[in-house]
C-alpha cells in the first residue's frame, strides 16, 4: 500500500567519514510511533548503546518530521530533534516551530540520523537527493545571527538550523536555533551538535507528501481553525498579547516565584503585564510555517528591532533574576539566542548562582537585579571563560561543586521553568515525572489546575492528579510525533488528530490509537532513561518545593505534596514502585 503523509525514508548520515545513505523506514514503525519524538525515542532506544557519553562521537542525533508536517494541517510545520543530553544524561527531544521544517520534508525524507563526528567545522546540506558536507571554518565562532544570515544568502530559499558559540563550546544547556530566532532550546541539543563540531544544517527541498483525501482532509482542517479563532486562548490572548498574556493569570493566581524560586513574585505586576509590553515596546507579531495564532512578539526597543520576548524568558531571565525592566529583558532575551543558549536554564543556573553568592557559599560577588552582570555572565557562559566555566555545566553541577545541591531548582539535571510546582499540585507531578527532566511541555496540568481548561479542578488537592497528568502525558507524547504545535491543544483534542490523521495518511486511527501511541512513546523513552541510571529515584523535587511552603501572595502557605500522587502514578502507569514499565505494561504496548 503506498504511504501518504510520510515518505517512508530516511537518511543516515555519517559526518567522520563523510557519507550518506538512504533507506526505507518499516511501515509498522511508522505505525506505531508516527514520527518527530516518537520516531526519535525508538531510533535511540534501539539503536543506542548504554553508557555512551553525550560528547561522545557515537552519541546519535536524530531530526525528525512527522506525517503531518507540511500539510494543510494547523500548525504543522514544525520538527522534532532527539539525542542523549549532556544536561541530564537521559534521553532529550526538543521540537520547533519557524520555517525549516517544510524545507526538511521536502527532501523527500521523514528522519535524518547524524553519526559521529566531523573532523574540522562542518555545515550540512540536505536536498532531495543527496546530502552535502560544507566547510564551515569561516562560521565557527560566529554567532547565530552572522551564520544565518550567512547562510541564507549563500543558499537563498531554504532552512537554517544553527548553533552558537555556546553550542561550539560545549555548554551544556545550548540550543539549536532555527530561523535565527526559534529554539530546540531545552537539554543540551546544541552542545551535542558542537561536539560534532557540526555548526549547521541547511535544508533546500520542495516536495509536498502526499495527501490520501485531500477533500476530507480540507474540511477536518476549515473545523479546527474555526475552534482556534473562536478559543479564548488561542482566538484571542496568545493573538493578541502572544505567551507574554500568559503572566498576567499566573501572577493574580500566585504560581510565580523571584530569586530562584525562593520569594513568590508578589509586586511587579504593572512593569511586567503583557498590556505594558504591548504599549511600550511591541512592533509587530510573527508566526511559524502554517500557523494561524501567531503567538510571536518582535520588539523595538530605543529605535532598535529585536526578537521576542516569550514568557517563559520573562520568568528566567527576567523576573527570577531580579530584572523587572523591558527593555532588559528583551536584550538578555536576544543575546541568549544569538549566543545559542536555553534562556530557562541559563536564567535559573544563575538564579543558582546568585543565592548560592548571597549565602556566602562561593567567593563570587553576585546579587540581584543588576542586568549588566547578567549579560557579562551570560557571555562567559558562552564562552566557558571565568566563572563561566562552571554555569556552563547547569545549576545542579554548580550547585553539588559547593555540596549544596538543595540550591539547584531543577529535576533530573534540568531546571524548572516558571511555574511553581507548590501553587499547582498536578505541575509538581508533571515535572517529578518528565522524562526529559523539569518541563511544562511534558503535561501542563496549568491548564486544568489555573486555566479551566477543559473545566477547573482544585490546584491545591493532590487527589486525582495522577491521571490527568498521565492522559496528559501520553497525548502530548502523540502530538509532539505528529507533530503539531501545544498550542492548539487548548481549543481541539485528540478526536481532531485521529480524524485529520486518518485523512492524511489513509490508514484508520482512532482517538484510543492516538492514547495509546502516545503510552507506548513515553514508555520507550522510560526505558531508555532507566537502562542509564534514571529511575524513580529521580521522580522528586527540589526540597524547597517539598518543605519550605510559600511565604507570601495568593498562594501563601502552599507546598508540593508528591509523594501523595507519586505511587498513584506509578500504578496507573503500570510501572513498579521504583518507577520502572513492568513487563506486561512492555508486552501490551509491543515495544
Amino acid at each position: 500500500m503506498p504511504l501518504y503523509g510520510w515518505f517512508g525514508r530516511a537518511v543516515e548520515i555519517d559526518v567522520e567519514n563523510r557519507k550518506f545513505e538512504y533507506y526505507e523506514v518499516d511501515e509498522d514503525v511508522l505505525l506505531k510511533y508516527l514520527g518527530g519524538r516518537g520516531y526519535g525515542a525508538y531510533y535511540l532506544y534501539h539503536n543506542m548503546r548504554r553508557g555512551i557519553d553525550p560528547f561522545d562521537p557515537e552519541n546519535i542525533i536524530v531530526l525528525a518530521s512527522g506525517p503531518l508536517t507540511n500539510t494543510p494541517v494547523p500548525t504543522s510545520g514544525r520538527f522534532s530533534a532527539s539525542t542523549k543530553s549532556p544536561l541530564t544524561g537521559g534521553l532529550i527531544d526538543s521540537n520547533c516551530g519557524g520555517h525549516f521544517a517544510p524545507f526538511f520534508k521536502g527532501s523527500r525524507i521523514d528522519f535524518a540520523i547524524i553519526k559521529g563526528m566531523a573532523e574540522t567545522p562542518t555545515y550540512l546540506l540536505i536536498d532531495e537527493a543527496k546530502v552535502e558536507f560544507r566547510d564551515a571554518s569561516q562560521l565557527w565562532g560566529k554567532d547565530v545571527h552572522e551564520t544565518y544570515v550567512a547562510l541564507k544568502n549563500k543558499h537563498g530559499r531554504c532552512g537554517v538550523s544553527c548553533i552558537g558559540p555556546a553550542g561550539e563550546n560545549l555548554v551544556r544547556f545550548a540550543s539549536v536555533i532555527v530561523d535565527g530566532h526559534r529554539a530546540h532550546g531545552r537539554g543540551g541539543l546544541g552542545a551535542v551538535f558542537g561536539s560534532k563540531k557540526i555548526k549547521a544544517v541547511v535544508a533546500i527541498g520542495n516536495t509536498r507528501p502526499a495527501v490520501k483525501d485531500q477533500h476530507k482532509t480540507l474540511i477536518i482542517v476549515k473545523d479546527m481553525l474555526k475552534l482556534i479563532d473562536a478559543n479564548p486562548i488561542t482566538g484571542k490572548a496568545l493573538s493578541l498579547l502572544g505567551t507574554l498574556s500568559t503572566f498576567n493569570i499566573m501572577y493574580r493566581y500566585g504560581v510565580l516565584s523571584t530569586r530562584n524560586f525562593k520569594d513568590p513574585l508578589v509586586e511587579g505586576f504593572e512593569e511586567l503585564s503583557a498590556e505594558k509590553y504591548h504599549k511600550l515596546y511591541f512592533h509587530r507579531k510573527f508566526a511559524c510555517h502554517n500557523c494561524p495564532v501567531g503567538c510571536g512578539r518582535v520588539s523595538k526597543i530605543d529605535g532598535r528591532i529585536m526578537m521576542g520576548p516569550e514568557f517563559e524568558s520573562q520568568f528566567a531571565i527576567g523576573f527570577n533574576l531580579g530584572i523587572y525592566d523591558y527593555r532588559d529583558i528583551v536584550e538578555i532575551h536576544n543575546l541568549c539566542n544569538q549566543l545559542g543558549l536555553d534562556t530557562i536554564s541559563m536564567g535559573v543556573t544563575l538564579s543558582c548562582a546568585i543565592e548560592l553568592s548571597q549565602e556566602g557559599l562561593i567567593k563570587e560577588s553576585l546579587r540581584w537585579g543588576d542586568p549588566q552582570l547578567v549579560k557579562r555572565l551570560i557571555y562567559e557562559t558562552s564562552q566557558r571563560a571565568g566563572f563561566g566555566e562552571l554555569l556552563a555545566e547547569g545549576s545542579l553541577k554548580l550547585a553539588k561543586s559547593v555540596g549544596h545541591e538543595e540550591y539547584a531548582m531543577q529535576v533530573k539535571g534540568m531546571e524548572l521553568p516558571a511555574y511553581d510546582p507548590r501553587a499547582s499540585q498536578g505541575m509538581g507531578l508533571a515535572y517529578a515525572t518528565s522524562n526529559r527532566g523539569a518541563c511544562h511541555l511534558r503535561a501542563y496540568l496549568i491548564g486544568v489546575e489555573i486555566l479551566g481548561i477543559p473545566k477547573r479542578v482544585d490546584r491545591t488537592l493532590s487527589a486525582f492528579k495522577a491521571g490527568l497528568c498521565v492522559i496528559q502525558q501520553n497525548l502530548y507524547a502523540a502530538v509532539d510525533s505528529l507533530i503539531l504545535c501545544r498550542f492548539i491543544g487548548y481549543a481541539t483534542h485528540e478526536e481532531h488528530y485521529s480524524r485529520v490523521l486518518e485523512a492524511v495518511t489513509g490508514r484508520s486511527f482512532s482517538s484510543e490509537d492516538i492514547m495509546e501511541i502516545g503510552e507506548r512513546i513515553y514508555n520507550v523513552e522510560r526505558l531508555f532513561n532507566v537502562r542509564e541510571g534514571i529511575d524513580g529515584r529521580y521522580d522528586t523535587l527540589p526540597k524547597r518545593m517539598l518543605e519550605e511552603p510559600i511565604s507570601g501572595g495568593p498562594s501563601q502557605g502552599y507546598i508540593t505534596k508528591l509523594y501523595d500522587m507519586l505511587q498513584e502514578y506509578y500504578e496507573l502507569r503500570g510501572w513498579d514502585s521504583n518507577g520502572v514499565p513492568r513487563r506486561e505494561k512492555i508486552e501490551e504496548l509491543k515495544i
